[in-house]
């Protein structure tokens, strides 16, 4: 006895058939239980091909997403830790080549100079001023004696 074939079965439910074909088929799984199960099978499985599950779909996305979820984090975390890692032994790489290179005696020798020439400048301004005012006292004093003192 030869049984019905996937490819025959799966024709008969999609309507592929001539009426001939039908008939021998359905006489076919009348008599055969295994046939029977394969044809329930595969009913079963073009149904749900067709018209897949909605509570499926959602459960199966929202697992999905969340794993999307998790490994994102979980990337940026080791990301965020590399990063950190790298700022770490940049800073000390500078530290060492600074002090190597003697740049930070550099800088306040610099700076202390700076400083110097800051408080020089402003000595010469405020004696420049001092001098100014009194320049301007003994003008001021020299109108008032030609005036008479009514100088207002």
């Amino acid at each position: 006895m030869s049984h019905i074939t996937a490819e025959q079965l799966i024709a008969y439910i999609q309507n592929e058939l001539s009426g001939y074909e039908i008939a021998n088929l359905e006489n076919h799984l009348i008599g055969c239980s295994q046939c029977q199960e394969e044809f329930a099978l595969l009913e079963e499985l073009t149904n749900e091909w067709h018209e897949p599950s909605r509570q499926l779909s959602i459960d199966i996305s929202a697992e999905v997403m969340g794993k999307i979820e998790k490994t994102e984090k979980l990337a940026s975390t080791q990301k965020n830790k590399r990063s950190t890692y790298l700022h770490f032994i940049l800073a000390a790489a500078a530290t060492i080549l600074f002090s190597q290179a003697k740049v930070v005696d550099y800088i306040i020798e610099t700076s202390d100079h700076v400083i110097g020439i800051s408080s020089v400048t402003v000595e010469q301004a405020n004696y420049s001023l001092e001098k100014g005012m009194s320049s301007l006292n003994k003008i001021n004093l020299k109108i008032q004696s030609k005036t008479g003192g009514e100088n207002k």
